[in-house]
């Protein structure tokens, strides 16, 4: 099966990242209840923190704190989505794509001035 293509916004080296949010059906359109399920989504120099609010709403976020964008090497990275079942079986990539990273023109280490 081929994953869903899904390229995500770009990632400002040193900013904070996220929240993207991602909304998980069944066939139906209902939600699917993410209860017992591990998520997991990486590039292969970097993972993405996921958190998952309220598991049976069926709503995951994707996110990365400054410290860690502060990090990142400039350019774009491929990136996809993998389940682990509440069984442990691990399915292939669901979701893939590419998340640039770029430098922000404004320094986000420094105080701005008052005007």
């Amino acid at each position: 099966m081929k994953p869903a293509a899904v390229d995500l916004p770009i990632i400002w080296r040193g900013c904070n990242y996220g929240d993207v949010i991602l909304a998980w059906k069944n066939p139906d359109g209902s939600q699917f209840d993410l209860t017992g399920w591990t998520p997991k989504a990486s590039t292969r120099n970097f993972d993405f923190t996921i958190a998952m609010p309220s598991p049976g709403s069926g709503f995951t976020r994707i996110r990365l704190s400054k410290a860690i964008t502060a990090g990142l090497r400039l350019g774009r990275e491929a990136w996809d989505w993998i389940w682990t079942d509440p069984n442990g079986v691990i399915y292939p990539p669901i979701l893939a794509g590419y998340v640039a990273i770029k430098e922000p023109v404004t320094d986000p280490t420094t105080d701005a001035s008052p005007l």
